[in-house]
């Protein structure tokens, strides 16, 4: 009996490829009429959701063999013979050529010459391996191009000479251009850097400005290359607050050292009076006296000072750190920054520094009680920290309850002081004003009154917050902003310029500059640093800066998703709950 087949049976589908089909181009041999092999080129293109979304994957790179620029790894050896393959144009004999090489740096100048040309002149050519910086439009450049971008490459990835020389060792090349070559060309990537980031920050200026002065409010904070205030490089920064939707841009720096390399070594090798006599020639990086304590309220006041003059704005909101003196420094400057016309300089707190003092304010208070005994419910109870009282985990819960109350409420204090208070009344048993992170008011269930607290513990902690939720300290965070902008540039900066090594102040405003420009406008306009220095930029460099640019706004996505943001802030709260694990301690194994 033959089996019949089933109409309404579906088609096997074809397999198109899953997540670990790779994209890949093979080549295929075909016989055309003519009976001669074909080598044709053909793609194989497995779809995935990724690829869908994203478009060509990163890893898969286009060659354009009409147009081939940029350098490559050459063994010069290889390179030399087959140069030798080649007849002589004059004798047209084979085997007769010689090649030598004259080396400025990782520049090559290879001379060919020939043994068994006959005459006074033989046949005689020269190559360079790298084009000479204003050459190519007809001028008499004396730097070769790679040398002056072997300093930026090496800058950008936070690297200096003594790295570029163990790169080249290990790569098997020849040693960079001189220390003195070296110290030249960084000065002029130096200048070339900040002129394009002083037309970043004024672009961003220009962006907030509204009329030919605008008071706006600055977000400000100090770095330094070293802790516990023994750094002798530091760092003022000035960002713009976002609003209305847009990002938070560099709109001034400022970088002070108290310390120069050059001064300290000649004033040993010299006397005073040739030293006085040297100083007047040499152009010192130390721009600071004073402590580095001093460091960010003397930028701060220096910044301020010029806003009207480079920037056309006026500062009159200070966004900072709750303990800096920098504030007090701009407030109380004599003669004031702003007096014609006279504008008040405010004073905002950061939330997210704002959020931490409750925590600091709840773990004193459990310090300040620890010895003392209570009784409710016929129980004795010493102190208020411990297993159902106020513990670590209870306090990061409402130091998290806490700040989100004031970032749900901007520009409302009554809301904000009505949502704090929300938190101490459901820790006493009172849920009229929770949220919905309240079991009560979520509709999921459960047992609102698990995390509650006794009594004795709610009214110990009770003038914790009436004072930070005053409507002084509220009036100061109604902008829902943080320093988080300034932390992120921070990062950029230090990347640049690893704390790890000591650098000098021109080395620093470097990398300041730099970490600006990526900052404002993406690594795709460091572009314009290589035109400012005569650079050509070409395929490989602006494809490469628009590649890290699209990772970074791809993980800024994923980073900014509320499942990755929930165990974000699940590990945080787990790491510092663990700050206090003392299984290492001096001498105790």
């Amino acid at each position: 009996m033959s089996s019949k087949k089933r109409k309404d049976r579906p088609k096997k589908r074809k397999f198109s490829g899953n997540r670990y089909t790779r994209f890949c181009s093979i080549n295929v041999e075909h016989d055309n009429d003519d009976g001669i092999d074909v080598l044709v080129e053909a793609e194989v293109t497995e779809k995935s959701a990724s690829r869908s979304k994203l478009g060509t994957p990163s890893n898969t790179a286009e060659t354009n063999t009409d147009n081939i620029e940029g350098y490559r790894f050459i063994d010069a050896e290889l390179f030399i013979s087959f140069l030798c393959k080649f007849p002589c144009k004059k004798c047209l004999e084979e085997g007769g050529l010689k090649v030598s090489e004259y080396r400025v740096g990782l520049a090559s100048k290879f001379t060919v010459t020939c043994n068994r040309c006959p005459g006074p002149k033989p046949f005689k050519t020269v190559f360079y391996s790298s084009t000479k910086v204003g050459s190519e439009n007809g001028g008499q450049g004396r730097c070769f191009d790679i040398n002056k971008r072997l300093p930026m490459a090496m800058f950008a990835i936070g690297r200096n000479y003594a790295q570029a020389k163990r790169l080249t060792a290990n790569l098997n090349m020849p040693p960079p251009q001189s220390l003195s070559c070296w110290q030249k060309h960084a000065k002029s990537l130096h200048s070339a850097t900040r002129n394009v980031a002083e037309s970043s920050m004024q672009k961003a200026a220009d962006e907030i400005r509204v009329g030919s002065m605008s008071n706006v409010t600055v977000s400000c904070d100090g770095s330094w290359q070293r802790r516990g205030f023994s750094s002798k490089n530091g760092v003022a920064t000035v960002l713009t607050v976002p609003v209305c939707g847009k990002s938070s841009k560099v709109i001034d720096t400022q970088t002070l050292s108290n310390y120069c390399s050059a001064c300290h070594i000649m004033k040993n090798k010299l006397s005073e009076p040739e030293f006085q006599i040297w100083t007047k020639t040499h152009e010192c990086e130390k721009n600071h006296t004073g402590s580095a304590g001093a460091m960010e309220p003397s930028g701060m006041l220096s910044i301020f000072r010029c806003s009207r003059t480079t920037r056309k704005l006026a500062y009159s909101g200070y966004l900072g750190d709750g303990d800096s003196k920098s504030y007090s420094a701009v407030a109380n400057a004599y003669p004031p920054i702003y007096s014609r016309p006279c504008v008040a300089i405010k004073k905002l707190e950061c939330c997210g520094h704002v959020q931490k003092r409750i925590y600091r304010r709840l773990t004193d208070k459990v310090s300040e009680y620890k010895h003392k005994t209570f009784v409710e419910n016929g129980k004795t109870f010493k102190g208020i920290g411990g297993a159902g009282r106020l513990t670590q985990k209870a306090i990061l819960r409402i130091q998290g309850h806490y700040g989100a109350a004031i970032r749900g409420n901007p520009g409302d204090v009554k809301a904000m002081e009505k949502a704090i208070w929300a938190i101490w009344k459901h820790r006493s048993r009172d849920h009229t004003d929770c949220g919905d992170w309240c079991p009560s008011k979520s509709g999921k269930g459960g047992d609102a009154n698990k995390n509650a607290l006794p009594e004795f513990v709610c009214t110990a902690i009770k003038p914790v917050f009436k004072i930070l939720s005053s409507e002084d300290l509220l009036q100061k965070c109604a902008h829902g902003g943080t320093q988080n902008t300034n932390e992120s540039f921070h990062n950029l900066i230090w990347e640049r310029s690893p704390k790890v090594t000591f650098v000098g102040r021109r080395r620093l405003e470097t990398a300041v500059a730099d970490a600006t420009i990526v900052y404002n406008d993406g690594e795709s306009a460091r572009v314009a640093i290589c035109e400012t220095m005569g650079l050509k930029h070409g395929s490989h460099l602006t494809g490469g800066f628009s590649k890290i640019d699209k990772k970074r706004v791809d993980n800024a996505h994923v980073s900014g998703k509320s499942a990755v943001i929930k165990a974000r802030r699940a590990r945080s709260n787990v790491s510092a709950a663990q700050k206090d694990d003392s299984t290492y301690e001096a001498g105790r194994f």
